[in-house]
């Protein structure tokens, strides 16, 4: 097969705030939930979470639930609403603990790591079609996979990493905690140490 026929033309390129978001504990979730042989809970409790980003207005007007990486799932979060992202975090993450609590309560599982956490960063995506789907590139995206992966620590739980970039647009309300942070991403940046912002959203 042609590259030609994997390929269609770039479409176009967008600026979008990028939103990685991961399941504390998803291993020790998933391996309780097939000793009690009811692994389609797992299935049914994503299939919530993506339903609600695409047909609850509030969400779907701001956000699009781009892919599902197993434990969570990238969202391009549009940045007309950039001042707003905390606002969007809270309820985003009250939603998902609210489909995620009904599963752990059910089945009496108690991880030592309760919550999702997310990776934030923003810039240019290049759309493309591929395989019939449509695909997103950019370097916000691998960035704020990274972001994400910094936050490994039980009290990292409910949290936001995000990158300087995004820090400097939101409107974080005084009362929030937060911590700055010296990262360094693999692969990006030289991997030179930058400077990130932890939020805690509860």
């Amino acid at each position: 097969m042609k590259l030609t026929s994997l390929f269609k033309k770039i479409s176009y390129q967008s600026h979008y705030t990028v939103i990685v978001m991961d399941l504390c504990s998803s291993s020790v979730i998933l391996e309780k939930l097939q000793m009690h042989g009811n692994i389609k809970k797992w299935r049914k409790m994503w299939g919530k979470i993506f339903n609600h980003l695409i047909r609850n207005p509030y969400f779907s007007q701001r956000c699009v639930p781009y892919k599902f990486v197993g434990d969570g799932f990238i969202i391009l979060y549009r940045s007309y609403y950039a001042s707003s992202l905390i606002e969007f975090m809270h309820r985003l993450d009250t939603m998902a603990c609210k489909h995620l609590d009904a599963i752990l309560n059910e089945f009496n599982i108690t991880p030592k790591r309760h919550g999702f956490c997310y990776g934030i960063d923003e810039g240019n995506l290049v759309s493309m079609k591929l395989l019939a789907k449509t695909e997103y590139m950019g370097e916000a995206i691998n960035a704020a996979t990274r972001l994400q992966s910094q936050l490994k620590a039980p009290e990292d739980a409910s949290s936001i990493m995000v990158s300087e970039a995004v820090y400097a647009k939101i409107t974080i309300p005084q009362d929030m905690k937060q911590q700055e942070r010296k990262c360094v991403l693999r692969n990006l940046y030289d991997d030179r140490e930058i400077l990130c912002h932890q939020l805690w959203i509860e």
